[in-house]
């Protein structure tokens, strides 16, 4: 099973589908940063091919629909990701006012997923404080005994702890990405997906928030093949 494939499962709710679920993916302001150009419709693809068939709309203040109250509530909308893009400051100035919304949203019932900056969103201080007290977003690149310390794109090795895996390596698409430093006390509620080889710390994490969950990753699963061509990637898995 893939990586996001399996993710994706873990952040729905138990229980019968009787229908495709509604999802949302945000995209920001166009042409802001060439180099993460299609990563919303990346994610957005991985969603709709996913065995749960979800029915995307991308969402934005520059699409056709923006997110509100109105529009994103738990009886309508199953999930909603933010995927990866630029950096943390001026996209939190694009979304700092969804912060109430989203909280409520992942409270009564819905789904947060964030990819890489999406990721780094739902921490604190910028972010929609999504995480329990005591846990954090911080960059792989300067934690301790990461294998990268550059913010360039390259791919990096996790262990993956899947359906059937107990610390399988698999190479992901990787660009500045977070890791979720989680309090013990959380770590107790949560899943861990995946961690990084090089030091263990957890690379993809789902958690209850509320009645929701949520839902983190560093690196980037969603990636096509077109990013990372031609990096040094000795025995890349299948994202």
């Amino acid at each position: 099973m893939r990586f996001g494939e399996l993710f994706v499962l873990l952040m729905l709710s138990t229980g019968a589908i009787a229908k495709p679920p509604k999802a949302f993916v945000w995209r920001g302001k166009p042409g802001t940063d060439a180099a993460f150009e299609g990563l919303s419709e990346a994610a957005a693809d991985l969603l709709r091919t996913s065995s749960v068939k979800y029915d995307v709309e991308i969402v934005g203040p520059y699409e056709k629909r923006d997110i509100n109250r109105e529009t994103l509530n738990v009886r309508e909308v199953s999930l909603i990701l933010f995927p990866g893009g630029g950096d943390l400051s001026p996209t939190w100035k694009q979304t700092k006012n969804y912060k109430r919304l989203i909280q409520e949203y992942v409270h009564s019932g819905g789904h947060y997923v964030g990819i890489c900056l999406g990721a780094y969103l739902a921490g604190h201080d910028p972010g929609f404080e999504l995480l329990p007290k005591g846990s954090d977003t911080d960059q792989y690149i300067t934690s301790s005994k990461s294998s990268l310390k550059t913010e360039d794109d390259a791919v990096v090795q996790v262990d993956y702890f899947g359906k059937e895996s107990m610390g399988e390596k698999r190479w992901l698409y990787f660009q500045d990405g977070a890791i979720i430093k989680m309090s013990p006390k959380a770590l107790q509620e949560a899943t861990v997906l995946a961690r990084y080889s090089s030091n263990q710390f957890p690379a993809a994490v789902v958690f209850p928030y509320g009645h929701g969950r949520v839902g983190l990753i560093g690196p980037h699963p969603e990636a096509n093949r077109s990013r990372g061509r031609g990096l040094d990637e000795p025995r890349r898995s299948k994202f």
